[in-house]
């Protein structure tokens, strides 16, 4: 008997006074970046031992990507540079969308810094994965 009667008044709803009522998923906030990230595209930011993946819009500049990075690394954004290959051959070209220059959902992008003396930059540096991993 005591049992039918918990679980008829847990069905109409009740709560305990203590406890604040739970709001339902569809109307609970959501923690959301600045925009939606589920249609999004991202590339993947390597230097040295260190991979970013940052959301990024095919019709960001790689000056969009620097700013991006640069709130992430605390580095200025003038002192960084970005290549689309790992010879550091091919740089991404600051007035053109990443569309136009062909980067694509997922792809490796590398990143080098100005050496200390800033004359120069340093060498595109990827870490390489160790051996069983």
């Amino acid at each position: 008997f005591f049992f039918s009667v918990v679980v008829a008044v847990r069905l109409q709803g009740w709560r305990c006074p203590a406890r604040p009522a739970r709001t339902p998923s569809a109307q609970r906030p959501v923690a959301t970046m600045a925009e939606d990230t589920s249609a999004q595209d991202y590339v993947r930011v390597k230097r040295r031992n260190t991979i970013i993946f940052l959301y990024v819009q095919l019709s960001d500049t790689a000056s969009d990507l620097r700013q991006k990075l640069s709130a992430i690394s605390k580095v200025d954004a003038a002192e960084m540079k970005l290549f689309l290959d790992k010879n550091g051959d091919v740089p991404l070209d600051e007035k053109k969308s990443l569309a136009d220059q062909k980067v694509e959902n997922d792809q490796e992008i590398f990143l080098v810094y100005r050496t200390e003396d800033g004359s120069s930059w340093e060498p595109v540096e990827v870490g390489a994965p160790e051996e069983g991993a």
